[in-house]
């Protein structure tokens, strides 16, 4: 066993994220202090689907990505996502990063339209993800 084995995570290690009916694959979830205060987690998203209903806020920023599931070009890119930042509605047609800072509110989240596999990843700057809706 080498000395930077415990840095390596799989399946075997607890990654497999919790998963929803409306997702189709297997979701990744790395956190819980595995990657000291960062968190991350991979979703495929296949079908549109309302993510998140409520507006919350962490005490931490985030980072999310929506990404084009062709491995060949991540630009690639045919969904419509609705997405509420500090009360404000933004509409997501490509390949995209959304910084989130602390204290923030932000969502609903929603996938409306998505006509080709895409790459959803939450980023977060603490070791548990955990929301606050006041």
């Amino acid at each position: 066993m080498g000395k930077y084995d415990k840095y390596f995570y799989s399946k075997a290690q607890g990654i497999a994220g919790p998963s929803r009916p409306e997702i189709k694959g297997s979701s990744i979830l790395v956190d819980k202090g595995k990657l000291g205060d960062f968190g991350i987690g991979w979703v495929p998203i296949t079908q549109p689907f309302k993510m998140v209903d409520t507006a919350h806020k962490h005490d931490y920023a985030q980072i999310l990505a929506f990404v084009g599931g062709n491995l060949k070009d991540l630009f690639d890119f045919d969904a419509e996502i609705e997405l509420y930042v500090g009360g404000e509605k933004h509409i997501i047609t490509q390949t995209t990063v959304v910084y989130i800072p602390g204290g923030v509110m932000h969502c609903p989240l929603y996938f409306n339209k998505v006509g080709k596999p895409l790459l959803f990843n939450n980023m977060y700057f603490t070791d548990e993800y955990m929301k606050k809706t006041d």
